[in-house]
């Protein structure tokens, strides 16, 4: 039964797009792990375990950027607008 699971498990890691199922998918094979299911690097490999975790963290680092990028946009323009306000005052003046 164990053995299925696994088998299951390492078919389709490949196929996980949302970072909740690959969670859930790796909770699985650390609960196999430590009921005594042996997971070698050759299976990891063949089933592209690495790289699907590697893609997972290029996405993140993608998003991370864009998220950074708006906030640093947003900020400029705050700054940006506070500048004309002040020059708008001192012509006033």
């Amino acid at each position: 039964m164990t053995a299925t699971l696994k088998t299951a498990l390492l078919e389709n890691y490949s196929l996980i797009e949302e970072l909740f199922t690959l969670k859930v998918f790796n909770r699985a094979i650390v609960n196999l792990a430590t009921k005594g299911v042996a997971f070698s690097s050759q299976e990891f490999r063949k089933y592209r375990l690495l790289e699907t975790l590697g893609q997972f963290i290029e996405k993140s680092q993608i998003e991370l950027f864009m998220v950074k990028l708006k906030m640093t946009m947003m900020w400029l323009g705050k700054e940006k607008e506070g500048q004309t306000e002040q020059s708008m005052a001192q012509e006033t003046l």
